[in-house]
């Protein structure tokens, strides 16, 4: 039968902790050291990211409301805040943001349109230098493109006011039907 170990100087259980840190390299300076360390690792801010970095990755940003939608979601929220009173305000808020966002996107088709017949020239010119940088490109490439159309109508899209890029790549896709 086991007996308990008698209490003999230096059998406590710290000196046996001691003993064991000591002998896996955790003695007082190499611990003192890692903690040290860990300790500057985790009082260091997180890195930020701008927006365009997060879209990168994956993230889902949300845009601010634009002053039309602000007063739209107002305006259902208090329509909501009528009917039934005793909803939570986090989820009318959230069904008031929703059905704000969702009328401005229904308007997003008709300002395309709109856009796109008093943009006319804008978009001709943009198609036109669309053209001649694939021409080049593919030149460049030995007769195939590094990405694909759509990318360069984006990166041409991007120097012009009130360009949408996918509309300039259809137009490309329609000229180049014809």
């Amino acid at each position: 039968m086991k007996s308990f170990r008698s209490f003999v100087e230096g059998s406590s259980a710290q000196s046996r902790l001691d003993r064991r840190a000591a002998k896996h390299g955790l003695g007082s300076k190499a611990r003192q050291d890692r903690i040290k360390k860990s300790k500057d690792f985790f009082s260091k801010p997180p890195p930020s990211y701008s927006k365009d970095d997060l879209r990168r990755m994956g993230h889902p940003i949300e845009r601010k409301l634009t002053p039309d939608e602000l007063k739209k979601r107002e305006k259902v929220a208090k329509a909501i805040e009528r009917d039934n009173p005793d909803m939570p305000m986090d989820k009318k808020m959230a069904i008031a943001t929703a059905t704000a966002k969702k009328s401005t996107k229904e308007n997003y088709v008709k300002d395309k349109i709109k856009s796109m017949t008093t943009n006319r020239k804008t978009y001709q010119h943009a198609l036109k230098t669309l053209k001649t940088l694939l021409q080049r490109k593919k030149k460049e490439g030995g007769g195939s493109l590094k990405h694909d159309p759509m990318y360069y109508a984006q990166q041409i899209a991007r120097t012009y006011d009130d360009i949408d890029f996918k509309i300039l790549h259809g137009m490309l896709k329609k000229s180049n039907r014809v």
